[in-house]
């Protein structure tokens, strides 16, 4: 599974690089996936927006034409 960190592994770094560092390395995995995941919602957020922005400056201008052309 993505993101999984199997016991062996974890033993290997507490008796490779301590337990302080292997708690640090291990949450430091947990931070950067969490915020990957955190990016692409924000991304697919903002690109939304930029559709509903972009339609409504659509509906904007058709309708100052449209006020133009009746004033005319």
């Amino acid at each position: 599974m993505r993101g999984e960190v199997d016991p062996e592994s974890i033993i290997n770094l507490v008796t490779n690089i301590g337990f302080p560092a292997a708690i640090s390395l291990i949450l430091l995995k947990y931070v950067l996936q969490n915020m990957e995941s955190q990016f692409k919602q924000l991304d697919k957020t903002v690109r939304e927006l930029t559709r509903a922005v972009q339609t409504l400056n659509v509906e904007l201008k058709k309708s100052a034409s449209e006020t133009l052309k009746k004033n005319d």
